[in-house]
């Protein structure tokens, strides 16, 4: 009966051997295949590669800076400070008005009353009596801010006849546009005038194209009973913005007969538009 016991000792001994055997096998497997486990885990692979592309993706502040100072101040200083002053000097320089002297007709273009007639300059300066003998009031009491006047007289021995050229500036377009009407009142009660006169006639007024501005003139005749000789005024009106002039030719004759269109007035007028331009 002591075999089968020995032999069942004998098993159980050899039964914890191959066990220990089988475990010391597994644990040898398990550290042999550790080690590579880190060179193959995702987390060190994203390890690896993220500090190497970040500093290459974050590149974009570095060229926001680099870009932005470089494009806005080169161009906000250049286009601003070069165009708004050049334009500001021309606009100053064209609304400074002109001189009144610079506006009145040379002797030399002022149109005799035939082709040998001419003129000389007799004097300029501040209206002092009335312009033509319709005129009511000097042009200072329309609301000229400012007015001066040149008188001519024949020259070379020439007599029989006067000149003269005003011009008047407002303070603004509209003022000037109601002297224009009160100008065309003075002509349209020109006659009650002439009552001292034997004969006495207002011609209409006549438009006349220039230039510049607008032209009109009209021709006033009278005469003293028994006179040999009556006495022609011719009476010019230029208008361009806030300027008005006034244009005279006077002429003692027996007659003033010209074609129409072609009377010096017409022509005085036209060079004084052209003045206008300098």
């Amino acid at each position: 009966m002591s075999c089968p016991a020995s032999h069942a000792r004998l098993l159980a001994s050899l039964t914890v051997a191959v066990l220990l055997a089988t475990s010391a096998g597994c644990g040898s497997d398990r550290q042999e295949s550790t080690p590579p486990a880190p060179s193959d885990s995702p987390s060190s692979a994203a390890a690896s590669e993220t500090p190497s592309e970040t500093p290459s993706e974050s590149s974009t502040p570095t060229g926001t800076p680099s870009e932005t100072p470089s494009e806005t101040p080169s161009e906000t200083p250049s286009d601003a400070p070069s165009d708004a002053p050049s334009e500001a000097a021309n606009e100053t320089g064209t609304s400074v008005p002109r001189s009144l002297d610079s506006l009145l007709l040379p002797a030399s273009r002022m149109p005799g009353f035939n082709a040998t007639w001419t003129w000389a300059v007799k004097g300029t300066g501040p209206q002092r009596s009335p312009f033509g003998i319709c005129q009511r009031f000097q042009m200072q009491d329309l609301g000229a801010a400012e007015t001066v006047v040149r008188r001519y007289q024949p020259a070379g021995g020439i007599t029989g006849g006067t000149g003269g050229h005003l011009v008047s500036r407002f303070v603004d377009d509209r003022s000037a546009s109601q002297t224009m009407q009160v100008l065309q009142s003075w002509h349209d009660r020109c006659k009650d005038r002439l009552d001292r006169f034997e004969t006495a006639r207002v011609g209409p007024m006549t438009s006349v194209r220039t230039s510049r501005g607008t032209a009109s003139w009209y021709l006033v005749t009278h005469a003293k009973a028994n006179a040999d000789e009556g006495r022609f005024d011719a009476l010019g009106v230029l208008r361009d913005g806030s300027t008005v002039e006034l244009l005279l030719l006077n002429l003692e004759g027996q007659d003033y007969n010209y074609e129409q269109g072609k009377e010096p007035m017409v022509q005085a007028l036209r060079n004084a538009a052209d003045q206008l331009t300098g």
